[in-house]
């Protein structure tokens, strides 16, 4: 009986870029800062559609909050480093069904004109409508640790420094995973392992698993 509530929860997941939901996703901007030392702007969803109006409220304040922008306001403010920040916050709607949502909120930071981008990850699936935070392996099967495993390794070994606690890809473990789901990708944020934020992003071919 799990083995088809899976598959029938990953068939609708794949499907979600062509299916209609009773959910919906409405994006909202604001420019928290915008003068010679910081420019501040923010993009980030909404979630429209959930009955349930405390957990409907606590979810919209948790994606409006995650990228952590308060904090770089505070310090725009507090000094003059003679050199303007740039701080841009938006996301990625990957995923979006009666049963599972999934979102990416990204931060991106740059200090100076010839500086490059660096970037924050804030990867967000939910199972809905209750709003939790489902296992991988209820999402895409028992059997999904080692196929990852295998992929994750290669990973680890093209660049040098890359590191992911292995630990956290296994049946039953305790960790807070943070992924994505797209149509077509899995994506993962290596070293996040039992956090909501990643500095790695690697995505996977789900035909590849």
């Amino acid at each position: 009986m799990r083995k088809f509530l899976l598959l029938g929860l990953g068939l609708m997941i794949l499907g979600a870029c062509e299916n209609e939901s009773i959910y919906n996703v409405e994006a909202v901007e604001r420019e928290l800062l915008n003068d010679e030392n910081c420019l501040i702007h923010q993009r980030y969803p909404q979630i429209r559609g959930i009955q349930d109006s405390m957990t409907s409220m606590g979810l919209n304040e948790t994606l409006r909050k995650s990228p952590q922008l308060e904090r770089y306001l505070a310090h725009c403010l507090e000094s003059d480093s003679g050199q303007r920040q740039v701080i841009l916050s938006d996301y990625r709607l990957h995923s979006l069904s009666d049963s599972l949502i999934s979102l990416e909120l990204y931060r991106k930071l740059k200090t100076s004109a010839d500086q490059d981008w660096q970037r924050m990850y804030y990867p967000i699936s939910l199972h809905l409508p209750e709003a939790f935070f489902p296992p991988l392996d209820l999402v895409l099967g028992a059997d999904i640790y080692p196929k990852v495993l295998a992929h994750l390794e290669k990973w680890k070994a093209e660049k040098e420094g890359r590191i992911f606690n292995e630990r956290a890809y296994v049946t039953g473990n305790n960790y807070m995973l943070p992924f994505c789901l797209s149509a077509d990708s899995l994506i993962l944020y290596p070293g996040a392992e039992g956090e909501f934020v990643g500095q790695e992003r690697l995505a996977i071919a789900l035909s590849s698993l």
